[in-house]
């Protein structure tokens, strides 16, 4: 008798790579999806702090001059003033707080710039609801 040479591979092999390329597959897209997430919260918190920051300087240099009323003021709205504005397809709200801190330098004052932002499902960890914030300390000019 005469041993015949096999060819190709049994059902069970064939079965088996199968289903290992399908993990493959199948972690490759996991792994992207979690990357375009992250990719797109972290553009979202990068837009939000420059808007902070843009906002904060922007109220600054247009502070009236030292004679006005609102260097002698003691008590402010609260919030001084808010609006929505919208960045590529995200919305943030944006709210300005200012304080008297006169009782340490008269005039000084305390400017706080609030932007959120809804980010997903609340609940999840890294979703719902986003904050960023700018903190500066102000005198007359």
């Amino acid at each position: 008798m005469t041993k015949q040479s096999r060819r190709g591979a049994t059902l069970a092999e064939v079965i088996l790579s199968l289903g290992l390329c399908v993990v493959v597959v199948l972690s490759a897209v996991q792994l992207a999806l979690v990357a375009l997430h992250a990719n797109s919260k972290s553009l979202d918190e990068v837009s939000a702090d420059g808007l902070a920051q843009q906002t904060a300087e922007s109220f600054v240099y247009a502070l009236p001059p030292a004679s006005a009323g609102f260097w002698t003021a003691t008590s402010f709205a609260s919030p001084y003033q808010q609006d929505s504005v919208t960045l590529g397809q995200q919305s943030y709200q944006r709210v300005i707080y200012v304080s008297d801190y006169g009782g340490v330098t008269p005039g000084l004052r305390s400017l706080r710039v609030r932007i959120s932002w809804d980010n997903g499902a609340a609940g999840r960890a890294g979703l719902g609801t986003q904050i960023a914030e700018v903190n500066r300390l102000v005198s007359p000019p």
